[in-house]
C-alpha cells in the first residue's frame, strides 16, 4: 500500500479514455470457476459490484506505462483480488460489503492523487498526497447481522449510528471531552489528540469505553485500522476494581511503520500484551488498511486471530500466562491474566484509530 500512497501518475486524459472500457470489461470478464453454481443468487448478486469496480482497476492499470508505478497498481490490485477470491460459499455479507467499499475508496483515491499533480520524474517520489475524504461522502448506515449471524447468536456490540451499549470506563455515562471516541460516518473514530498541549497519560485513559454489559465466553470479531505510527487496542476481561491493570489487551499498532527492528514483540499487534508476543509470521497490514480480527474466550483457553490467522493461544491462568505477568508491569496486580467476566474496552492514547463491525457471539 506505501508504494501505491506515493503514486503521482500524469493520467487524467488517459483516465478519460479508459472509461468506456471499464463497463465492457465487467460484462466480458469469464465467469469465475466458484461461480458455476456453488454460489446463491444474493451471493453472486453482491460479488457483482465487486468485479466491476476490480475491473476498474484492470482498466486503470492498462493506461499506467512508467514499469515501477505500473508494478506498484499491479501489487495493490493483486492483493484486492486475493481478497476477492478467498470469498466463498456461505460468506458473510458484511465481508462482501466491506470489500466492495474498500476497492470502491482505494480507486477513487486513485483517481484523486492523479488529477491534481503534474510532478516530473525527479521529484514524484518525494510527494505523498493525503487521502481525500472520499468515505466522508458516503452515507453511514445502521450496521446489520444477516439471518444466519442472527441465527447462531451474533451479536452486535456497534449499531454504526450511536455508542448504544457503551459508558466510560469507571462512570455511568460516556465521557464528554474533545478527544476519545465518536461515531462519524458510520464507524468508530478515536479522535488523535494534540499531545502537545500537556495532556498525560491519565486524561487519555477518561476517553476510554467500555461496554455496559459484561461477558464471560464468546467470540469477539471486530474491523479496525489506525493511522501510521499510532497505537490503540481492544480491551476484555475488563474490571473497573483493577484500575491499572483493568483487562488483557489485544494490541492494534502500526509496527510497519517502525524503524526499530529490535522493538519488543510483547507490544505487537494482536498479542495478549505486555504478557505474549503473537506469532512471527503474523498477516500485518499498512497504517490506514482495515485488518479484521478475532478473541475467542472459552473457559480458561484463549486465542487471538489476525486476518484470518492464529497468531496467540494460551490458557488464562495457566503457567505460561503467570509467567509472562512476572515479569510485566502487572506484577503486582492481583488476579491479572485470570478469568473473570468482564467488560470489553477500547482503549485510547490519544492516537487516530478506527473501529467497524464490531460484533459478539456468547458460547455456553
Amino acid at each position: 500500500m506505501n508504494p501505491v500512497r506515493r503514486l503521482s501518475l500524469v493520467l487524467v486524459g488517459a483516465l478519460a479514455a479508459a472509461a468506456s472500457p471499464i463497463v465492457l470489461l465487467a460484462q466480458e470478464a469469464p465467469e469465475s470457476p466458484e461461480a458455476s453454481g456453488a454460489f446463491s443468487e444474493a451471493e453472486l448478486g453482491a460479488l457483482k459490484p465487486i468485479d466491476a469496480a476490480i475491473a476498474r482497476f484492470d482498466a486503470l492499470l492498462a493506461t499506467v506505462k512508467d514499469v515501477h508505478e505500473k508494478a506498484a497498481v499491479k501489487n495493490f490490485l493483486d492483493a484486492l483480488k486475493d481478497r476477492r477470491h478467498q470469498l466463498r460459499p456461505g460468506f458473510d455479507a458484511s465481508i462482501s460489503d466491506n470489500l466492495r467499499l474498500d476497492v470502491e475508496i482505494e480507486y477513487q483515491r486513485l483517481v484523486a492523487w492523479l488529477a491534481p499533480l503534474k510532478p516530473t520524474r525527479g521529484n514524484r517520489r518525494d510527494i505523498t498526497i493525503p487521502l481525500p475524504a472520499v468515505a466522508a461522502a458516503m452515507p453511514a448506515k445502521a450496521a446489520a447481522l444477516t439471518a444466519a449471524e442472527t441465527k447462531d447468536g451474533w451479536q452486535l456490540l456497534f449499531d454504526g449510528q450511536s455508542l448504544k451499549g457503551w459508558r466510560g470506563y469507571g462512570r455511568k455515562e460516556l465521557p464528554k471531552l474533545p478527544y476519545g471516541w465518536e461515531v462519524k460516518d458510520g464507524v468508530l473514530h478515536a479522535i488523535a489528540a494534540d499531545k502537545k498541549s500537556g495532556l498525560k497519560f491519565d486524561d487519555f485513559r477518561k476517553g476510554e469505553l467500555i461496554t455496559e454489559r459484561q461477558y464471560t465466553d464468546y467470540e469477539l470479531l471486530w474491523e479496525w485500522r489506525v493511522a501510521k505510527g499510532a497505537n490503540s487496542g481492544l480491551k476484555y476481561l475488563v474490571t473497573e476494581k483493577r484500575p491499572n491493570a483493568p483487562g488483557v489487551e489485544f494490541q492494534m499498532a502500526d509496527e510497519l511503520s517502525s524503524n526499530n527492528p529490535n522493538r519488543d514483540r510483547l507490544h505487537d499487534t494482536a498479542g495478549f500484551y505486555a504478557i505474549i508476543a503473537p506469532a512471527k509470521d503474523i498477516p500485518l497490514k499498512p497504517a490506514g488498511e482495515w485488518n479484521t480480527s478475532k478473541i475467542l474466550v472459552r473457559g480458561n483457553h484463549l486465542e487471538h486471530w489476525h486476518n484470518g490467522k492464529l497468531v496467540m493461544s494460551t490458557e488464562l491462568g495457566g503457567a505460561e500466562v503467570k509467567a509472562g505477568v512476572a515479569k510485566s508491569k502487572f506484577k503486582d496486580e492481583p488476579g491479572f491474566g485470570e478469568k473473570i467476566p468482564g467488560h470489553i474496552m477500547l482503549t485510547y492514547h490519544g492516537d487516530e484509530a478506527w473501529i467497524r463491525s464490531m460484533k459478539i457471539r456468547e458460547l455456553k
